[in-house]
């Protein structure tokens, strides 16, 4: 089968969309089917060496319509048009609603070739935090808001099959208005995950200079996202335990605040940031197997990648219940609601306390992770595609 992928964001940067193609990508290469991603050029980041068999990555040049976001527009698409036709695809399936989505859409339109859209975002109440950061007006909220929606229901009612990586999201749409029928496929798991790590857990806490419990946070370090909150709540945890580092991996626009936050709260030398980690490094550098468990305060989570890894990695989780993580968390880990410091502090020193518990919900992590397997996942994608393509009479 030939697959195009179509996505604004895509390697090197790393995104839980990204992530997310790259996974399936990989595993529908290794089965023989011939996949393409048409994604834009990142001339400001590191290039990456990730050639998967069977899989090609075309990149596009762009220019970026909003700083620090994947938003970005091509002066090309007449070539790009000519260079998806030689191509041929038998299924295109895109992952962002913005300009390569659109360009996807009428494609598939004019060529009369099977369209899936992913829906990867909430784009209801779901995601206040990041509207109110992106416009800093909270009157113009709603209106945003209306905006996003309509124009999500007229990018995905002109799927032939829509998608999404989870149920909640699902729901979301349904009551936002969105009037066709969505079907659920969760993002698949990383496979390097499972890579063993390459140096001791005393190795690495001595490099890093953690103590000798670590709770983990991994992942892009923006105002939504919410680290100040687990900053904080670390804070209060820090009172009455002395023996705990609270390590945060990852970069963005809010690290040099939280790194002023960390200095007023006086938790130098317990907080500590590691910047940017690539995941298959990640996966070989042992931060997994010396951490505690894996934390986040994060609202607008869909199904986050980062919290697929430390499941397979063994991590319990806690964070808060909203968005995807309340279809993650279960028995594997603790769930406080949204913004409540004083509840994450408490499920902290829960989750210390009592090791016997942790290590249930460790292996619980493990046990469900394998429901999110990349083979799992492309068996139930290529179903997906076969049944499509059966009913729209393509052979």
């Amino acid at each position: 089968m030939k697959i195009a992928f179509f996505s604004d964001t895509f390697l090197p940067e790393i995104t839980g969309i990204s992530t997310c193609i790259a996974n399936v990508s990989q595993e529908l290469g290794r089965r023989g089917h011939e996949v393409k991603i048409f994604t834009y050029d990142w001339p400001s980041l590191p290039p990456v060496s990730w050639a998967p068999p069977n899989v090609e990555v075309v990149r596009w040049p762009s220019i970026c319509l909003i700083p620090n976001t994947f938003f970005r527009m091509s002066w090309r698409f007449g070539k790009l048009w000519r260079r998806v036709k030689e191509f041929h695809p038998d299924v295109i399936h895109f992952h962002t609603p913005s300009t390569l989505g659109i360009f996807s859409i009428f494609y598939a339109k004019k060529t009369h070739t099977p369209l899936v859209g992913t829906i990867h975002t909430y784009l209801s109440k779901q995601n206040a935090d990041v509207l109110k950061i992106a416009t800093r007006n909270k009157y113009l909220l709603p209106i945003i808001r209306t905006i996003s929606l309509t124009c999500n229901r007229w990018v995905f009612d002109r799927c032939d099959m829509r998608l999404a990586p989870s149920r909640l999201l699902i729901e979301e749409l349904v009551s936002g208005g969105l009037s066709k029928e969505i079907s659920f496929l969760p993002n698949p798991a990383p496979q390097s995950a499972q890579t063993a790590p390459g140096a001791s857990v005393e190795e690495v806490k001595e490099r890093y200079g953690l103590r000798h419990r670590v709770i983990i946070h991994v992942g892009r370090i923006s105002p939504e996202k919410k680290v100040d909150l687990l900053i904080r709540a670390f804070k209060k945890l820090s009172e009455s335990r002395e023996d705990v580092s609270l390590l945060i991996l990852g970069d963005g626009s809010a690290r040099e605040s939280l790194e002023r936050l960390v200095a007023e709260e006086h938790l130098e030398g317990r907080v500590v940031f590691t910047g940017f980690i690539k995941p298959d490094v990640l996966m070989q550098s042992g931060l997994f197997a010396a951490s505690d468990f894996f934390a986040t305060m994060s609202t607008m989570e869909n199904q986050p990648m980062v919290v697929l890894e430390a499941m397979i990695a063994g991590l319990p989780i806690a964070g808060v219940r909203a968005g995807g993580l309340t279809e993650l968390i279960t028995d594997n880990g603790i769930i406080v609601p949204p913004d409540d410091i004083v509840a994450m502090a408490a499920a902290f020193s829960q989750m210390l306390s009592d090791d016997e518990g942790r290590k249930r919900m460790a292996q619980c992590s493990k046990e469900n992770a394998r429901f999110y397997s990349a083979a799992n996942i492309s068996d139930k994608l290529i179903g997906y595609y076969e049944g499509l393509m059966e009913r729209r009479g393509k052979k």
